[in-house]
């Protein structure tokens, strides 16, 4: 049985105006900026002076982002690697 998707958005529409971390490419190199925006095509990253970038927008096409995380799911998942 299908399970109900609950009103509104889901991730990572939901995450729309939240800082983010992009995990991208086959290195899995991240990048961390505002997502401005999700489509069928992929998603857009605002940066600003606050992510040690100049400001502007940057495309991520889907077959080269590898996973989208809030910040602190990206700190708990470090915590938990072996180090």
């Amino acid at each position: 049985m299908a399970k109900k998707r609950a009103s509104g958005p889901s991730a990572p529409e939901a995450w729309i105006g939240r800082d983010v971390v992009v995990g991208v490419g086959t290195s899995g190199a991240r990048v961390s900026g505002e997502l401005r925006e999700v489509s069928d095509r992929g998603v857009v990253l605002h940066y600003g002076a606050e992510h040690g970038r100049d400001p502007g927008h940057v495309f991520y096409p889907w077959n080269n982002v590898q996973a989208i995380q809030l910040p602190d799911e990206e700190q708990a998942a470090d915590e938990e690697e072996p180090g």
